[in-house]
């Protein structure tokens, strides 16, 4: 923005505790603390509202674009082969498997990567549909609700991921203060988040698809990642851009959401070529995937 900036007082920033905020998209909501930079949406809402987000609609949805998934069960076989290569390449990382924790498992198709890969896992997710698909088709270990109320051994785990996790909470802070003491010493956290720095997000502003104004609560740039890390006890390992498998369809289907022409070129294109279900890997450049190393406790 041009001019005099607006400075909005408000609840403060779970970063670094700054009693103001600076507008960046002010029709959706979403301020940037002027102290340390964590972009966040400014109206967070109550813990059951939240629950309330997570339903069957939200894994079957009609506005995916907006909220939540197209089918996030038919798509259990991409999903799963995502899973795979990320496991594949945290085992390569700290070189062993043992036990897992997933937070904000959804219906569990990580941790059943990671039991067939020989991890003992277990799962924590806040939407009771998900709870429910996991244990009755799954039969895995997962608890229905938060890291709070999760009453996890301390220093318990080898490794915490946290797929697509930490941009729903409410306080990341303490979600991951929660993953270091339920971390063994040294142990692994991976996770990843929208990257509202890369060159997808800035090109496209408030239109960029990683901005989901009631899903998504807090936007983190590599900056901001790395500050939270050394604040919650862990040593940055790891920050780059990571993809995911995806129909062409699909791909098509999100290309539409910046611009309707190159959606319907490669609508076209698809439809000559049949290739609307191919399954590539593709990469955006705007999600982050981070590890990092415990290397401190949390009191």
């Amino acid at each position: 923005m041009t001019g005099r900036q607006i400075i909005i007082e408000d609840s403060g920033c779970a970063l670094c505790g700054c009693s103001s905020s600076l507008p960046l998209y002010s029709a959706l909501h979403i301020v940037r603390c002027p102290e340390c930079g964590l972009i966040r949406n400014r109206h967070l809402p109550k813990f059951e509202r939240l629950k309330q987000i997570y339903t069957e609609s939200y894994f079957r949805s009609t506005d995916s674009g907006s909220l939540g998934y197209d089918d996030y069960i038919a798509d259990r076989a991409k999903i799963t082969r995502t899973f795979q290569r990320r496991l594949r390449e945290i085992e390569r990382w700290i070189g062993h498997k043992g036990k897992l924790l997933d937070v904000g498992c959804a219906t569990g198709f990580s941790l059943e990567v990671a039991i067939e890969r020989g991890w003992e896992a277990f799962g924590i997710e806040l939407s009771e549909f998900a709870c429910r698909f996991a244990r009755d088709n799954l039969q895995i270990k997962i608890h229905c609700g938060s890291m709070a109320d999760a009453q996890l051994e301390p220093a318990g785990f080898d490794a915490i991921t946290m797929w697509d996790y930490i941009e729903h909470c409410l306080d990341p802070l303490r979600e991951l203060q929660l993953a270091n003491k339920a971390l063994k010493p040294g142990g692994l956290i991976a996770l990843t988040t929208p990257d509202i720095a890369s060159w997808p997000a800035r090109i496209s502003g408030a239109r960029w698809m990683g901005i989901k104004d009631e899903e998504h609560l807090y936007y983190f740039t590599p900056v901001t990642m790395k500050r939270l890390l050394h604040q919650t006890g862990f040593q940055p390992e790891r920050l780059e851009h990571v993809g995911k498998y995806v129909d062409v369809g699909f791909f098509v289907k999100r290309a539409g959401l910046y611009s309707s022409s190159v959606e319907g070129m490669l609508k076209r294109a698809a439809h000559l070529f049949r290739l609307a279900n191919r399954v590539l890997y593709v990469n955006p450049f705007d999600i982050m995937l981070v590890y990092g190393k415990k290397t401190g406790g949390i009191e």
